[in-house]
Parts: C-alpha cells; sequence; structure tokens
C-alpha cells in the first residue's frame, strides 16, 4: 500500500489545524490509512508530494474528527443539539468514506499520487 507520511500534532497545528491533541491522537491513525490507501501504489516521491500528503492526512484527520473519530463507525442515527442525521450504517458508512476522500483529494491534486498506474 502507498506509503503516507507520519504526521505529528506539531506538524498538523503547523498545517493550520486547530483539534485539541487528543482529537488529533484519535483520528490521525484512520486518516493515514485513508490517504495511504488513497494514494496506492505511490509514495511521495519528493518533498511537494510529502507536504501534500502531510495536508491530506491533517484534512482526513479534521474530516474524521467531524465523524466522531477513531476511523468513524458511529451509529445509524446521531443528533448534535438540534441537528441530527438518520440512515443506514451502510448509507452512513458510505458517507464517511466520500467525505474522507473528497478531504484528501482536495491535497493530492496536481501530484501523480492520485494516478492507478505505476510510475
Amino acid at each position: 500500500m502507498g506509503k503516507a507520511t507520519e504526521l505529528t500534532y506539531e506538524r498538523y497545528t503547523e498545517l493550520g489545524g486547530t483539534l485539541a491533541e487528543g482529537a488529533f491522537e484519535a483520528s490521525v491513525g484512520a486518516a493515514s490509512a485513508f490517504v495511504a490507501a488513497e494514494i496506492w501504489p505511490h509514495g511521495p516521491a519528493d518533498a511537494a508530494e510529502r507536504e501534500a500528503v502531510e495536508r491530506a492526512v491533517a484534512a482526513c484527520v479534521d474530516c474524521d474528527a467531524a465523524w466522531g473519530g477513531d476511523g468513524w463507525a458511529g451509529p445509524a442515527s446521531f443528533s448534535i443539539g438540534s441537528f441530527s442525521a438518520s440512515g443506514s450504517q451502510g448509507a452512513a458508512s458510505a458517507d464517511y468514506a466520500a467525505d474522507m476522500a473528497a478531504a484528501a483529494r482536495r491535497q493530492l491534486v496536481g501530484t501523480s499520487l492520485l494516478l492507478k498506474v505505476v510510475r
């Protein structure tokens, strides 16, 4: 699988991340794994690609945290204040994956990391 750059909390905040360290730690593993799958079979080849991967992981950390953290596998419905969402577990999982993919791809556009061919 493609190798995502390991993102530290310090680097996350340098990139503009605003989560508390505990929330970051709860989401960084799932975010790193997701980005590694997105860039498979590649890894960053230079400094520009490493930064793009770091930005993708940071964006996925924020996305995962917004879904509740820790690789979200939450309930079929949930409420936060007056906001509520419901649906089947499958639909929610698909929405989570789509949100994570969009977050990662926005940061990886313009690199060769999204190619699914051997370069």
